[in-house]
């Protein structure tokens, strides 16, 4: 899936999510989670 500048993507619970750019320049992202949770209680791939 690509999204570009304005454009937002909902992922739901259970859904693995990995974020990358083709861009030189890199991209920013911001991850709001609702419910919030705990970092180090979510499993994350080494």
């Amino acid at each position: 899936m690509e999204v570009h500048s304005g454009q937002a993507v909902i992922a739901h619970r259970g859904e693995w999510v990995r974020y990358s750019t083709p861009e030189a320049d890199g991209a920013e992202y911001i991850a709001v989670c609702l419910p919030a949770f705990a970092v180090d209680t979510v499993p994350r791939d080494e």
